[in-house]
């Protein structure tokens, strides 16, 4: 009894490992971009000892500590079968008000308006709300 219960247990244990709490880019693993760097991960397993699979969750937390075009991540033997990526942020417009004012700076643009300057100016507006 004592091995299907180590099981159990251990499938639905959640493992939480914390990264450094200054971003270090030597801790990255060899092979991996400099630029961004693993924070913490969230790692939820469960087994299924008949199919002879294991199903899980994993979650990590990244700085990433400049631009970049791609995230690499080290998954041997894994298959994955969904990811997204959460960015944390919280518009400042609503969708609504977002279009509405593409729209208008396209049709200025249209009528002779210099882009850069509509650019500035949305940005200014951008920045004042909050």
């Amino acid at each position: 009894m004592r091995k299907p219960f180590a099981l159990l247990l251990f499938g639905f244990v959640a493992t939480t490992s914390q990264g450094e709490s200054t971003p270090s880019t030597q801790s990255t693993p060899p092979g991996l971009p400099k630029d961004v760097v693993p924070r913490s991960y969230l790692i939820h397993l469960e087994p299924d000892i008949g199919r002879r699979v294991i199903d899980g969750v994993e979650s990590i937390e990244i700085e990433v500590l400049k631009p970049t075009t791609q995230i690499i991540l080290n998954a041997v033997d894994t298959q994955i079968a969904k990811a997204r990526i959460a960015l944390g942020v919280i518009p400042r417009w609503d969708l609504r008000h977002a279009i509405s004012r593409t729209l208008d700076w396209y049709r200025q643009v249209a009528s002779g308006a210099r882009a850069a300057a509509l650019c500035e100016l949305d940005i200014v507006a951008f920045e004042a709300t909050e």
